[in-house]
């Protein structure tokens, strides 16, 4: 399992007037090198939670667009998450909706709640020395906050079925078989968020002590896969339906598979995994050693999982986590940045580019031709009141666009699937014993970067839920409970 080095991390309380260690290990630094506008503010009272990081805010109120700018290496990955906990900070039980970005593409609209704390997760591309992180006002008297911000290196090795190029936006990541307990670091090494997921109608399942060896570079942490669920009956199937925000847009989907008992000479477990009533793969759990099975689809609406046990099949099908994420569509929103001077021409002949806002500035001179006449673009120029706004015969379908254009991008159907039956680890390489477990859970949205082709994304997200603070453990999921929301901070706060 490659190490990492979290020295290299960053992690930004924001608000907060102190840096500080957290129990786990974590640094946790103040934000004023990071960011020069916004106030400090803090929770009420009965928002505190037990966990330091969400009692703090840094709130925007002068600017419509305020910007931290995270140095990072221009090679790399980086796995982003943003924390917002309103916490009625100001009294006014009104919690403000707003737009995060980065490198100034839309990543997704916050609609922060009164009580719950919401956090998104990408995994993102750099191709810079800085990634900036923008909150943005779109309503008068919303205004923007931001609890805490986060940024550390994804190893080479790790999600290579995804396109390097990409934003992918985490939607789901869940531990099943786990009642009340939430996974975060240190016990995943990667900072990664596992909520706890048993569906109706299966059977839990663990295993509390042992070896596993790994044949997947993602190294889910031991405590997710020796929790699982399977079917009550070996002819049941296990059915999984996922909620998609954003219809055109490749999923990658992983599935983690071990078996956590030792057969009988007389006993087998075997099952098709399928997707969308598609067969993927059949598959058999190895006691012990956990497996991954990776497929990139593109469904609708929703996306099924399906686990159907095959005809020899004397056990029934059993897993033991997933991870969803989707893949952002083409964009480049640099809308009310207060830039000026000519537009540049480059920007009409990035070959990737499909949506250009230039909305809100102070441009002056033409339209380029190369954004005029670049026909597979939507662009806006408006409200740039020195900007020569009619060149070209396309200049009049500019004028007063909306906002929510919808954008057509066709895919050609595919279903790659990869069974990651990768050399298996020695026994110094590959084996974790299980750890004390504590962490947390997930929701949608992200972007990408200038000067070359760019990502964003204009998704509704289903927002995701901050866990407790890590080794401390939450109430158990009621039955009848949605658990992919998420878990609120009313399960952790402390009173």
């Amino acid at each position: 399992m490659p190490q990492l080095d979290t020295w290299t991390w960053l992690s930004i309380d924001c608000g907060s007037g102190t840096s500080y260690t957290a129990a786990n290990g974590i640094i946790w630094q103040t934000d004023d090198k990071f960011i020069k506008t916004g106030e400090n503010k803090q929770v009420s009272i009965k928002s505190y939670t037990t966990l330091q990081l969400l009692n703090t805010l840094r709130v925007f109120k002068q600017q419509n667009k305020n910007c931290y700018t995270l140095p990072v290496s221009n090679t790399a990955r980086y796995f982003i998450r943003a924390t917002f906990h309103y916490g009625n900070y100001d009294g006014l039980s009104k919690p403000p909706t707003f737009d995060l970005e980065i490198d100034g593409n839309k990543w997704m609209t916050v609609v922060s709640s009164l009580t719950d704390a919401l956090y998104y997760e990408v995994i993102y591309p750099s191709k810079g020395d800085n990634i900036s992180v923008c909150l943005a006002r779109t309503w008068d008297n919303q205004f923007p906050f931001i609890s805490s911000l986060e940024a550390w290196p994804l190893p080479d090795t790790m999600y290579r079925e995804m396109n390097r190029d990409l934003a992918w936006l985490n939607s789901y990541r869940y531990n099943y078989g786990a009642t009340y307990w939430i996974i975060g670091y240190p016990v995943d090494g990667y900072n990664r968020i596992w909520g706890p997921a048993t569906p109706p109608g299966l059977v839990n399942r663990s295993k509390y002590n042992g070896v596993l060896y790994y044949t997947t570079y993602e190294y889910p942490p031991d405590s997710a896969i020796l929790d699982a669920v399977e079917a009550p009956n070996p002819v049941d199937i296990i059915t999984l339906p996922f909620r998609i925000s954003k219809t055109n847009s490749l999923s990658y989907i992983e599935v983690y598979l071990t078996e956590l008992m030792v057969l009988e000479i007389n006993e087998t477990r075997s099952f098709d995994f399928y997707l969308d009533n598609e067969f993927m793969l059949t598959t058999s759990p190895e006691y012990q050693n956990c497996t991954g099975a990776v497929a990139i689809v593109q469904p609708l609406a929703t996306l099924t999982v399906e686990l159907r046990p095959t005809s020899k099949s004397t056990l029934p099908p059993i897993i033991s986590a997933i991870e969803i994420s989707l893949r952002v569509s083409s964009g480049r929103d640099l809308s009310n940045n207060n830039l000026h001077g000519s537009i540049p021409e480059f920007l009409g002949n990035l070959p990737n580019l499909k949506l250009l806002n230039l909305a809100d500035n102070d441009f002056s001179g033409e339209i380029p031709t190369s954004i005029v006449n670049n026909k597979k673009l939507t662009y806006k120029v408006n409200e740039n009141p020195s900007l020569n706004q009619h060149k070209g015969k396309r200049t009049a379908m500019i004028i007063g666009l909306a906002v929510g254009i919808p954008l057509v991008i066709i895919f050609v159907v595919a279903a790659l699937v990869y069974f990651l039956a990768r050399r298996k680890p020695t026994p110094d390489e590959g084996q974790a014993t299980a750890l004390e477990l504590g962490g947390t859970h997930q929701g949608e949205n992200g972007s990408q970067n200038l000067q070359n082709e760019s990502v964003s994304v204009n998704m509704s997200t289903e927002p995701v839920v901050m866990p407790p603070e890590l080794n401390v453990h939450n109430k158990p999921m009621q039955e009848g409970e949605d658990d992919s929301v998420g878990i609120s901070a009313r399960d952790y706060k402390s009173v």
